[in-house]
């Protein structure tokens, strides 16, 4: 984990809620700005019989979801 002196000065920006509380940072404008955005999980049409391309994509989707906060 990086320290906060290492991150010090780095000044304003965006990023991942959580990548930003695993290096300790705190938000400053929390409800300012809340960016939304789409994202797309896919597998070729051939892969979608199998079982283990299925268990996998709907562990990522699941994980996905999780990471955004139950939305979609």
């Amino acid at each position: 984990m990086r320290g906060q002196r290492q991150l010090a000065g780095a000044g304003i920006r965006a990023c991942q809620l959580a990548l930003a509380q695993r290096d300790g940072l705190v938000p400053v404008l929390p409800d300012a700005f809340a960016p939304g955005f789409e994202t797309w999980i896919a597998m070729h049409e051939d892969l979608r019989a199998s079982r283990a391309c299925r268990v996998v994509f709907d562990a990522l989707a699941e994980g996905l979801r999780a990471h955004a906060g139950g939305r979609g």
